[in-house]
């Protein structure tokens, strides 16, 4: 196993060819649970509902029954598997959850909480964020795969959060009526609105493990219409934005060139410190150059705008430092 350690933050990656199956994985980092007993109930946060999206968009099935398995034998906690379908999950659906014994949870019929967001306009947004994703009585895990995205150039264990908001699509995108998507000129400004929108959420949401599945998981138009790639990667850590940060270089990204993780590593700069010379010593060992989105360029030079935009509001020089070694240099 490796693994990243850092004053209380962990990540741990390997291969997914050396254990014989997810939940054996996951059994070797069985100290990432260690707080379920102290926990009220388990909340599990998948990525995109993989009974309606192609292969590698969305969390896989077999991962999530192995986690379930995996939980349930640790302890007797209930289980809830949460979507946010706008009040529509198909029968069938609710029933296989029903096999494996846990519940199956549609945000949109749950008690919620204002999470004012940027809309395009510059005027605050009000959605509704999930109470059960603020409770730290809860424990909350999430699993997905990693993916490019068409708008943040990367989507992983953060983006996955905006599960827990009810709300219609576009509405992270800053979009207050969802008409307004297909509006003349307003692509840039949308992509600013969801780097911003991502950093004010993962900041609210304590979650206590997060896991990335790459051995089904997507490239070039992600993150629903891309290429399915199998990745010999399995990742789990206790800090979404520090597993997207290494899982992106991984990947052959800069994630200081993704604002998103830009901007919520500022606050954090010994880690991304510690989090870059941990890299510079393992940059070959997951390395695999994922094709970009077909958008990616025009994306990166949004990010970088709205990075230096950041870092003048500081009054000061840009901090976002890229490696000068190995193979992830851009």
């Amino acid at each position: 196993m490796n693994d990243f350690s850092y004053k209380g933050w962990k990540v741990s990656f390997e291969k997914a060819s050396e254990f014989s199956s997810f939940r054996n994985f996951l059994q070797a980092n069985i100290g990432y649970f260690k707080s379920l007993p102290k926990a009220k109930k388990i909340i599990i946060k998948i990525n995109i509902p993989f009974w309606e999206t192609p292969e590698g968009s969305s969390t896989k099935k077999d991962s999530l029954i192995a986690l379930i398995a995996f939980l349930k034998n640790l302890s007797y906690l209930p289980i809830q598997v949460v979507e946010s379908r706008y009040g529509f999950i198909p029968t069938k659906v609710k029933d296989m959850y029903g096999d494996l014994g846990v519940e199956v949870v549609d945000l949109f019929e749950r008690p919620h909480h204002s999470f004012w967001a940027t809309s395009i306009d510059g005027r605050p947004l009000n959605l509704f964020l999930s109470t059960e994703a603020l409770n730290s009585k809860n424990f909350i895990v999430t699993l997905g795969p990693p993916k490019t995205h068409e708008f943040v150039i990367y989507t992983g264990a953060v983006k996955t959060l905006m599960g827990f908001l009810r709300m219609k699509k576009r509405h992270m995108h800053g979009f207050s009526d969802v008409r307004l998507y297909k509006s003349e000129g307003v692509w840039e400004r949308q992509v600013r609105c969801l780097h911003r929108n991502l950093v004010d959420l993962q900041g609210l949401i304590p979650v206590d493990v997060s896991l990335l599945d790459g051995t089904s998981c997507m490239e070039g138009e992600g993150p629903v219409y891309g290429n399915h790639v199998h990745w010999d990667y399995w990742a789990i850590s206790n800090d979404p934005p520090s597993l997207d940060y290494m899982t992106s270089f991984f990947m052959g990204m800069e994630p200081m060139y993704i604002a998103y993780l830009w901007r919520i590593f500022q606050e954090k700069e010994s880690l991304r410190n510690a989090l870059d010379y941990f890299l510079d010593e393992n940059w070959n060992f997951y390395q695999r150059d994922f094709k970009r989105h077909p958008s990616y360029e025009v994306q990166e030079k949004v990010s970088r705008a709205l990075i230096e935009e950041w870092e003048e509001e500081k009054g000061g020089e840009v901090a976002g430092k890229v490696r000068t070694g190995g193979k992830n240099q851009l």
